[in-house]
């Protein structure tokens, strides 16, 4: 299985990226997200808009894609909790 891990779906591109990807062969792509739409310091509600484009286009494509969550370091626990994670065990942890 090869499966692509670092596609950005770019705002508008995103069948355009499927359709090239299968051409290709590659099994399985996972999306990083439109990550400089807003620019370099996106605010938290862009940050949103974000990871809600790219859960809308795993959604488009269950079979085929995954996506990554964008996040910003400023705020990153924020986001986790509000989005029901346990933060406590992988805070300050960098991979």
């Amino acid at each position: 299985m090869i499966i692509d891990i670092h596609t950005h779906n770019f705002t508008g591109r995103t069948e355009a990226v499927v359709t090239a990807a299968k051409q290709h062969g590659i099994d399985r792509i996972v999306f990083l997200g439109d990550v400089f739409r807003f620019g370099l310091y996106p605010a938290p509600e862009e940050i949103c808009k974000i990871n809600d484009a790219t859960l809308a286009d795993v959604r488009r494509h269950p079979e085929f894609c995954r996506g990554f969550v964008f996040l910003n370091p400023g705020n990153a626990p924020e986001f986790l909790r509000a989005a029901g994670c346990d933060v406590g065990a992988q805070q300050g942890r960098q991979h």
